[in-house]
């Protein structure tokens, strides 16, 4: 019992430093857009490969499913608050986490999206207001530090706002804007 009580506290410690849901209600990802082959991720549809599940509060249902290929684990989803639906999805390559789904606020749809590269954050989308497009993104550079906000603040698919940081600022040091919708920045602000 004292496990899945320490487990439960970091489940919820990661709610509040960093979306996914199960494939009944998946928000569209703006990033993918257009893009012909989609990887293998909860928002695209279902897991493939052997699974394996694992009841870590003792109720008899699956909290946690385990996907591998060859051998090899591909995907880990986990259900954080035990209602039955997956909230958050970890996916690897060759050993390494390329992506974390996860779903906040519980509604069966991916609210953030975290991916990774060589063990290292690069990107987080968010889909503000829990609505149904990825529309803020963040990107880091090798030492984790932020260096650009892209924003779809109309919602239609196209980046229309660039923040840019120096490293280690707080604040932006340029913010571009798109006004005329070509996808390009056309003001400094």
């Amino acid at each position: 019992m004292r496990r899945v009580v320490v487990w439960c506290k970091a489940v919820l410690l990661c709610f509040f430093v960093a979306g996914c849901g199960d494939d009944a209600q998946v928000k569209e990802d703006a990033s993918q857009a257009g893009a012909e082959a989609k990887p293998d991720r909860a928002r695209f549809g279902p897991l493939q490969g052997e699974q394996r599940s694992f009841d870590l509060n003792g109720d008899g249902r699956a909290d946690q499913l385990h996907y591998s290929v060859a051998g090899a684990l591909t995907h880990v989803a986990r259900d954080l608050n035990f209602d039955e639906r997956f909230d958050l999805y970890e996916h690897f390559s060759n050993g390494q986490l390329v992506e974390i789904e996860l779903d906040l606020d519980m509604d069966g749809a991916i609210d953030v999206v975290e991916e990774y590269a060589n063990g290292r954050l690069e990107a987080k989308r968010y889909c503000i207001g829990f609505r149904s497009r990825m529309t803020v993104s963040r990107y880091y550079d090798a030492d984790g530090a932020l260096v650009r906000i892209e924003r779809d603040s109309d919602e239609d698919g196209t980046v229309d706002t660039w923040e840019h940081y120096a490293p280690g600022a707080s604040s932006p040091t340029r913010v571009e804007v798109d006004t005329n919708g070509d996808g390009q920045p056309d003001r400094q602000l």
